[in-house]
């Protein structure tokens, strides 16, 4: 009886640390990891996702991007970003990666206020 309830909790432990939050909107989340690499301390790139016309703009360090994006469930595309056209040249390569990660983005986890980019189960991007 008590491995019996040991395990069903356990296992509803397991479970709650994989679900997924529904897509935080409203709100200005700064990036901390791009693939795997911390964000360096003099750039700041950030993302915010608006929900009354599904918009998500931000900066990728240099300039400003926008766009609008799809969700359902944990999944998430990005459509095509515009972005201003200011030229940062210590921050080109970055800027560029950046922009990448976005157009390669699947799905998403938000738990414990950290927002994970994905594709598929590779972590792209980390924001808080």
């Amino acid at each position: 009886m008590i491995r019996t309830f040991l395990l069903l909790f356990i296992a509803s432990l397991l479970w709650t640390c994989k679900s997924n939050g529904s897509l935080p909107t409203d709100q200005d989340f700064q990036l901390l990891e791009l693939n795997n690499k911390p964000v360096p301390t003099s750039v700041k790139a950030s993302l915010t996702f608006k929900t009354a016309n599904k918009n998500f703009s931000g900066s990728n360090g240099c300039n400003n991007y926008f766009g609008t994006y799809e969700t359902d469930g944990a999944m998430l595309k990005f459509g095509p970003a515009g972005a201003t056209k200011k030229y940062c040249a210590d921050r080109a390569a970055f800027e560029q990666e950046f922009m990448q990660m976005l157009a390669a983005v699947d799905n998403y986890k938000y738990s414990g206020g950290l927002l994970q980019l994905q594709a598929g189960e590779q972590v792209l991007a980390v924001f808080k």
